[in-house]
């Protein structure tokens, strides 16, 4: 195998490790009925107490029910309970595609 051949293959391979990762969206990202799974929140959120107080932790599921007309707040399905949240907090926080 030529060296050239071998770096083909080697970056081959780690293009699909990457093709392989979830990609990460936020809250704010999710269209009606789509589901997701919470990862983390970003750094910059100050109502992180307050999320987890409703149930809104990393590795809950959550349902995107729709959104106001206006397009703020949305409503969520979190665990058969339904909550209202701004968009403003839903953008900080980091979801998985289920």
């Amino acid at each position: 195998m030529k060296p050239v051949d071998f770096a083909y293959h080697k970056l081959k391979l780690g293009l699909n490790k990457l093709k392989r990762r979830p990609a990460l969206k936020t809250l704010n990202d999710l269209i009606a009925g789509q589901t997701a799974k919470i990862g983390s929140y970003k750094p910059t959120l100050t109502a992180a107490r307050r999320l987890m107080e409703l149930g809104l932790m990393p590795g809950v599921t959550v349902r995107f029910i729709k959104s106001a007309p206006m397009g703020d707040p949305i409503a969520l399905d979190v665990e058969g309970r339904q909550l209202s949240l701004r968009r403003e907090d839903a953008a900080q926080i980091l979801v998985q595609l289920v």
